[in-house]
């Protein structure tokens, strides 16, 4: 058990960040050795050098503060986090979706001390600026709209653009800040940002907050909310309030590309709440059956 002291403990820090504590994590990545944690009210991920083998053992590194003990969001730095909802890794390269900065922060290494700076940000032209698209108007293939969550394995970079209601791909490890996505999901076009509806193309959430939008399903259900690309090579996407998981064989080569395969309702327009079946809630990776 992280975060807590014994199993029998249910708090947050509520204002006591330490290197043992967490406030409301968000996003989990492991190798089965180490593990990174997206601890979005403290806005930080904590980092975990080796497999945990007490309650409550004490994080390695923090990145996001300069201590274990901040706990401060806002700003707009190479340095700091806000809201960090995502976190992945291919156990050298690390991606961090932070949603109220509306971008995702990448390192090209490992951390070997507290609160290392971010190479690049995907989302924004700089590692200075958090404004939701740019603060442009409309979409395009580089702004972000609060990301909720992201997967990379070292080369690719799947990022859940949450309010944009899509899912932007990058084909390779981005070279620079402001790499524009190579590929969309869930959008005909990159202007495009509204929900779409229940197709087999689409993802779908409610105006008004947290439907989770594009959040990623690991293929294993392993360890909560993120994008994940199967063994395979397919990408699982877990659209909640369509209440489905889609599919998608690779290669992700055209945007807007339909999902291969629908789980969780019998056809792309279906949408009842688990339909009898059982189904994965990317929301809280919640398998159920009524």
């Amino acid at each position: 058990m992280l975060g807590q002291a014994s199993k029998t403990v249910a708090v947050s820090d509520d204002g006591a960040a330490s290197a043992s504590t967490l406030d409301s994590p968000n996003g989990v990545w492991s190798d089965g050795t180490r593990i990174l944690v997206a601890d979005q009210e403290n806005h930080r991920v904590l980092v975990w050098n080796s497999w945990p083998t007490a309650d409550g053992q004490a994080a390695n590194f923090v990145i996001g503060q300069s201590n274990f003990s901040g706990e401060t969001g806002g700003g707009c730095s190479s340095i700091n986090l806000d809201s960090p909802t995502g976190v992945s890794s291919n156990g050298t390269r690390i991606a961090i979706s932070t949603l109220n900065q509306n971008r995702v922060l990448l390192y090209d290494s490992w951390p070997i001390a507290d609160n290392p700076p971010a190479i690049r940000a995907l989302g924004q032209i700089d590692l200075t600026t958090c404004g939701p698209n740019r603060g442009n108007v409309t979409n395009d293939l580089i702004g972000m709209r609060y990301p909720s969550a992201v997967f990379t394995d070292g080369t690719r970079v799947v990022v859940a653009d949450h309010d944009s209601h899509r899912a932007m791909v990058w084909t390779s490890w981005p070279a620079s800040s402001g790499a524009p996505a190579n590929r969309l999901l869930g959008q005909s076009t990159a202007a495009a940002g509204g929900p779409m509806g229940t197709t087999r193309d689409s993802f779908y959430h409610y105006a008004d907050g947290w439907g989770e939008t594009a959040q990623i399903v690991p293929d294993s259900g392993w360890f909560g909310t993120w994008p994940v690309l199967a063994p395979s090579g397919d990408l699982w996407v877990g659209n909640t309030v369509n209440r489905k998981t889609m599919r998608y064989a690779q290669p992700v080569s055209t945007d807007n590309q339909a999902a291969t395969w629908i789980f969780g309702q019998p056809d792309p327009g279906y949408t009842n709440a688990w339909n009898g079946n059982w189904m994965i809630d990317a929301a809280r990776l919640r398998l159920g059956k009524n």
